[in-house]
């Protein structure tokens, strides 16, 4: 009948016809050629977190972002810009440090959100059998207005 479970006795025990056809189905619906996921670093001044990398480090969750992009949308950065502020004018520290935190706490925020266990700058990185999902867009929109600089 319809509905009724199959099952097959042996003097190893009982095992449904149902709960065959299951197991058979995911072991065939599972790749055969499951790639192992490998992030080579290719540059890592260009690695913004984690802040250190051990050695023999795996990541399984990379992520890419275009920091010229995240910096461009920073007031603070537009700013040093604009004015052409450069190492001899003491605002372009001020301004600098200002950038730098929000990026920091952007990072911290978008790295949290994701679940990433490295971010970094576009092409610094070299994933094998995985993406590196590209943040930058989400690094942008998570700038703060205001860093609390009590914090850091």
């Amino acid at each position: 009948m319809i509905g009724d479970i199959v099952t097959y006795s042996s003097g190893r025990g009982t095992v449904s016809f149902l709960g065959a056809l299951f197991l058979a189905l995911f072991v065939l619906s599972t790749p055969a050629t499951a790639q192992k996921v490998n992030v080579k670093i290719l540059d890592a001044s260009k690695v913004y977190y984690p802040a250190t990398i051990k050695k023999k480090s795996k990541f399984k969750a990379p992520a890419i972002l275009s920091t010229a992009k995240v910096f461009d949308a920073i007031p603070e950065w537009k700013v040093i810009k604009k004015k052409k502020l450069g190492k001899k004018d003491a605002e372009y520290f001020i301004l600098l440090k200002a950038a730098n935190d929000k990026f920091a706490a952007a990072l911290a925020s978008v790295r949290k959100e994701g679940k990433f266990d490295i971010i970094a700058e576009d092409g610094a990185i070299e994933c094998k059998g995985c993406e590196a999902e590209d943040v930058t867009q989400k690094m942008i929109d998570a700038l703060p207005e205001e860093v609390d600089n009590q914090a850091s």
